[in-house]
């Protein structure tokens, strides 16, 4: 394999690493038997395949559906797709009137490989099922022929930032959500379209150094870090708070991070949260009551969230009671999101906490998003491809 780099310098694979690759990937190449063993093994694997697992094609093309199917099935053959908006389209045809372009063998077996040929479809995520004998499912997916461009009449421009390195007077050593807002107001009197910002997605707590916002923890909730904790009802609603933080051990570390020239994560990380803590428990104690209005409005949110911010922040308490967020270290049984374990108390309350941050989090980077000033575009976020695999069990994907 060959591939330019950044540089522009050219590398090529080392039979050696082609050769370690492929035994990860369970087709050893050490030997020649061995190669020849695994080329038999992929040639055997793709006559197994009745269906390919997905079919990619572009609107307004006829779709060519490969099929895997005994030589000896001349049976009558009927197709039919589930399609994204809800509508069923289908047909039949026989197979032997399909022609053959390739055959193989599959234990002792012949087998050919036919095209079926489908009319064009619509753009959209859609589910192909084949039935002979047997039955048979792929996806579909028919991508537009290109990009879509929307009727703007005539080209805008915009500003684009990293939140994080935004600094202001009033922010504790990190861009926050405030700092969006005063940022939107200032591109909106500017003329501005629009204002982008990195990816917002949560990170990693207990190590809070691990900043990339490209390898999130996950992509459907935020960072707390982004929020601006004097802007937070229960800060105006709390004296001790705010008397906490102005102590020294708070106080100090906010004034030490505001003035280092890049973001000291682990400085505004422990201020922050120490802060947040005190004000999760003046909210419990102050609108804890059924009928209190911003309780009420706290377990709406939870319960519209429903069991992603459950999992969600269920993987950051046992992050944190575990001492790591990689969840391979953790004990067999706390794995899964679906553990039959039960939660003490302290354990519940401490999910309430994550969930609280995250509900916290929807309120300021709504109300940033209001402000975009009659902005054609308004505010619009960057994505990270995926999560990092230290999530990937379902608590926090």
């Amino acid at each position: 394999a060959l591939y330019w780099d950044i540089e522009g310098r050219l590398h090529e694979t080392s039979s050696e690493t082609a050769r370690r690759l492929l035994g990860a990937l369970g087709l050893p190449a050490e030997t020649q038997a061995e190669i020849l063993a695994s080329l038999a093994q992929l040639e055997e694997r793709s006559w197994r395949e009745t269906l390919p697992p997905v079919i990619i094609n572009t609107e307004g093309q006829e779709i060519v559906v490969p099929l895997r199917l005994p030589a000896a099935a001349t049976q009558h053959l009927h197709w039919s797709l589930d399609l994204e908006g809800g509508r069923q389209v289908g047909g039949e045809c026989n197979l032997a009137d399909l022609a053959i372009e390739s055959t193989g063998a599959l234990d002792g077996t012949p087998v050919v490989l036919r095209r079926l040929w489908l009319p064009a479809q619509p753009a959209g995520y859609h589910r192909l099922r084949v039935e002979t004998d047997a039955s048979f499912v792929c996806s579909l997916i028919v991508a537009p022929p290109r990009c879509y461009l929307p009727s703007l009449g005539h080209r805008y421009w915009g500003v684009a930032t990293q939140l994080y390195a935004v600094r202001s007077e009033n922010n504790w050593g990190v861009g926050d959500f405030t700092d969006l807002r005063t940022l939107m107001d200032w591109a909106g009197e500017h003329g501005a379209a629009a204002v982008g910002v990195n990816p917002l997605h949560a990170l990693f707590l207990d190590t809070p150094e691990d900043a990339s916002p490209y390898s999130p923890s996950s992509r459907h909730f935020l960072n707390p870090l982004y929020l601006d904790v004097a802007a937070v009802r229960d800060y105006t609603e709390s004296a001790e708070t705010r008397l906490f933080s102005l102590t020294p051990g708070v106080f100090d570390g906010v004034r030490a991070a505001r003035a280092r020239d890049i973001v000291d994560y682990t400085a505004v990380a422990r201020a922050k949260l120490a802060v947040l803590e005190r004000l999760y428990q003046h909210f419990r104690i102050a609108h804890g009551e059924e009928t209190d209005g911003r309780g009420q409005a706290y377990r709406v949110f939870v319960t519209e969230a429903g069991t992603g911010l459950y999992r969600f922040a269920l993987f950051q308490m046992l992050a944190e009671r575990f001492g790591t967020h990689d969840w391979r270290a953790w004990p067999q049984s706390w794995r899964r999101p679906d553990s039959t374990e039960s939660l003490s108390p302290d354990q519940v309350e401490r999910v309430g906490f994550f969930q609280y941050l995250q509900w916290q989090c929807a309120i300021q980077l709504a109300a940033a998003a209001k402000r975009a000033n009659g902005m054609p575009i308004g505010r619009y976020s960057d994505l990270a491809v995926g999560a990092d695999i230290r999530t990937c069990t379902g608590h926090g994907r």
